[in-house]
């Protein structure tokens, strides 16, 4: 497990901890209000810390313990996939969402992925665009995986440089 690391303008990517649920769970339920994860979930997510799973929170570098992100990453082999990656709507298009992404990437590699997918809402065009400006390429689009999204739309980027 890493340690917490400074980022963006004083915002620190940190582990995420069973401390930090409730925050995880009030931006979860501010951006998926119909769809979002359990604190049940959430906890069966991180009990898989670190064999198979990691997640992580961001918050203000200054003490603060607010939870305005977080993100998770399922790490098996060669293959790393994204699990969720969420910013608070007040704290969007500052290039957090991009930090919290760069991290996972970052640990993937460090853990031996070779490739990183994941899907998304194919209405979710900002969290498209970060993806796509991250690298990833579409490789599929399959209906009626997420509620609230006609399609969902699976992306792949290679780790390999």
């Amino acid at each position: 497990m890493t340690a917490a690391k400074t980022g963006v303008d004083g915002y620190r990517i940190q582990p995420m901890r069973w401390w930090h649920l409730p925050s995880v769970r009030a931006v979860e339920l501010e951006l998926y209000p119909d769809t979002a994860w359990s604190l049940a979930t959430f906890w069966s997510e991180i009990s898989q810390i670190p064999k198979a799973r990691e997640y992580f929170v961001l918050d203000q570098d200054k003490g603060s313990t607010e939870v305005v992100g977080y993100g998770g990453v399922a790490i098996s082999g060669r293959q790393a996939d994204v699990q969720t990656l969420a910013v608070k709507s007040a704290n969007q298009r500052c290039g957090l969402g991009q930090h919290l992404l760069d991290h996972l990437i970052s640990r993937a590699l460090q853990r031996g992925a070779s490739e990183m997918l994941l899907d998304v809402g194919g209405t979710n065009y900002p969290a498209v665009g970060l993806y796509e400006k991250a690298g990833f390429c579409e490789i599929n689009r399959r209906k009626g995986c997420y509620r609230g999204y006609e399609e969902t739309i699976v992306m792949r980027k290679s780790l390999r440089n």
